[in-house]
């Protein structure tokens, strides 16, 4: 990503595919633009971009060219995180504006702890009964999809027109690691170019913390076991926005303020061994 280009009046921030560790701003090289408004994330593909159609990031939606990727000329929507009232018919008309609604379905929305802060998280099934995994997929805030950048569920490129099972081995943010893929046991094609398959093997996140030991709210504050030494909380609402932190070196419980409305939060706290627990928490 580098540079901003505008087309119909709308500010896209400009997309190159890139072989190898020598980026490549080439007019060839510039595949399209990304922009985002009001938690929608919109993609748009470049007249310029001559690469092959294995490296088109963009999954496009049928019944276009499923061979040579979307028009130039049209603005997709890639990704909507907004939260409505009735999820599962609001992800529908989505599948169902890209013609996957006999592919995938919408299975669940949640939050997960990764790049150092919640996320919210929508989670995709196949409708197959063989649970084909092009079609099981999550999209992740700030991210993407699991299975690619750009991914949004239908058939993807391939440069001898097959199809074939795809992911997101990893994603930096200002040269910063925020995600990677920590369930692929092969290597991939390209995966040297993000991180070495030995060393996603051995496990690149922070050391999972005993799933039983859960922060629990009791009379106005956060406590846990004795046998837990948390050094930091961190309290968010559903909304993934930090409402509370505080350092608790040596104690077994925090006091939170009562401007803290009643409701369901995220909570996260490191403890002394560098484990993370991570979990949900209800306010009464």
């Amino acid at each position: 990503m580098k540079g901003d280009t505008i087309w119909d009046g709308k500010t896209y921030s400009k997309l190159y595919v890139c072989k190898g560790e020598t980026p490549d701003y080439s007019p060839g090289a510039f595949w399209g633009g990304i922009r985002e408004e009001n938690k929608r994330i919109y993609v748009r593909q470049s007249h310029t971009y001559t690469g092959e159609p294995y490296a088109v990031p963009m999954v496009y939606p049928y019944p276009l060219d499923r061979y040579f990727g979307p028009a130039p000329s049209v603005e997709y929507l890639c990704y909507d995180f907004n939260i409505p009232s009735d999820p599962a018919t609001f992800y529908a008309e989505y599948l169902k504006r890209y013609h996957m609604e006999g592919f995938a379905e919408y299975e669940r929305t949640d939050y997960e702890w990764i790049g150092e802060r919640w996320r919210r998280v929508v989670y995709f099934k196949s409708k197959y009964a063989y649970d084909n995994p092009l079609f099981t997929f999550r999209w992740i805030d700030g991210i993407g999809n699991d299975r690619g950048f750009c991914y949004n569920g239908t058939y993807i490129t391939t440069g001898n027109h097959n199809f074939r099972e795809t992911n997101l081995l990893c994603f930096f943010q200002d040269g910063v690691q925020q995600y990677h893929a920590d369930n692929i046991i092969i290597p991939f094609e390209g995966s040297d170019d993000c991180f070495r398959i030995d060393d996603l093997l051995l496990g690149l996140s922070p050391t999972v913390a005993d799933p039983a030991v859960r922060l629990r709210y009791e009379h106005g504050s956060l406590v846990w076991d004795a046998g837990v030494s948390i050094t930091r909380v961190l309290l968010y609402d559903l909304q993934a926005r930090l409402v509370f932190s505080s350092p608790t070196v040596g104690v077994h419980s925090v006091s939170l303020p009562a401007t803290i409305p009643a409701g369901t939060y995220l909570y996260c706290g490191d403890d002394t061994y560098g484990h993370r627990y991570t979990g949900k928490l209800i306010i009464p």
